[in-house]
């Protein structure tokens, strides 16, 4: 069920998982996508962050409900990559949100997004994050 506001996506939460921790990370979750509804990315780090979650169960906690919110049923978040090269050289340091293309080719081929040549270390410079989702800025409008 794609939710039409916070309180559906409130009540599915508690459907989907009762009393577990992941209804508390959840409520949490939603309130700091509902804050950020303009950025462009949220790191995965941001959720951790957000939710004091440093253990690495109440990491996989946060985990399952990211999954859950970026999934069919839910889709208030969007998956991206982001490209992050720190280079000795300040001027060279880079930061790139790849699109659906440059993300396919940096994964599944290792691609440099930058070079286009192949880079075997590039999966140290790729990172997941996300984005708020269309669905989330009509559903999470205040």
């Amino acid at each position: 069920m794609v939710p039409a506001n916070k309180n559906e996506a409130l009540a599915e939460l508690a459907q989907v998982w009762g009393d577990r921790p992941e209804r508390r990370v959840g409520q949490i979750i939603l309130d700091l996508v509902a804050e950020n509804l303009d950025s462009k990315f949220l790191p995965l780090s941001a959720f951790f962050e957000a939710t004091n979650s440093v253990r690495s169960e109440e990491k996989l906690t946060v985990l399952n409900v990211v999954h859950l919110f970026s999934g069919a049923a839910f889709q208030l978040l969007t998956l991206h990559f982001e490209y992050i090269n720190e280079d000795e050289d300040e001027e060279k340091n880079r930061v790139i949100l790849l699109d659906d293309d440059a993300a396919k080719a940096a994964t599944e081929r290792a691609i440099n997004p930058v070079t286009g040549e192949t880079d075997y270390e590039l999966s140290t410079k790729l990172f997941m994050c996300y984005a708020p989702s269309e669905v989330a800025r009509r559903a999470l409008k205040k």
